[in-house]
């Protein structure tokens, strides 16, 4: 099967392969948490909403093929150490602008309506 052609690398090479992303994985990350539980247990039910906060240190960086693709990933391997849940008040504001930039990179367009400025003569006569 032929290779695709790659776009210009922005995140340098490796082994002369243009690396065309980063990806992570945690390692560990139940340890952490499991100790945080054991000085502060919690009752959790089904289909409930965590937020967990994770300290981590890069254990291990690695290149991977992209398959089908001339060029690798930068993966990074994190290791997790303490770990804690918050409430959700402390990251919303985080998490909720983290979506906004995802939804920006993949071309989705959010307009705001409760602005003034983006309210249809429809919407402002209440049509």
């Amino acid at each position: 099967m032929a290779k695709n052609k790659t776009p210009t690398p922005v995140l340098g090479t490796f082994d002369d392969q243009p690396v065309l992303g980063t990806g992570i994985k945690i390692t560990h990350a139940g340890d952490g948490l499991s100790k945080a539980l054991a000085v502060a247990p919690q009752i959790m039910h089904h289909h409930d909403r965590v937020y967990v906060v994770l300290e981590t240190t890069v254990e291990n960086i690695a290149f991977p093929p992209i398959k089908d693709m001339d060029g690798v990933v930068r993966m990074h391997t994190l290791k997790a150490g303490l770990a804690t849940i918050v409430n959700e008040s402390i990251v919303r504001d985080v998490l909720d602008e983290q979506a906004r930039v995802i939804e920006a990179s993949s071309g989705v367009i959010r307009i705001d309506f409760t602005d003034p400025e983006n309210r249809t003569g429809e919407e402002m006569m209440g049509v």
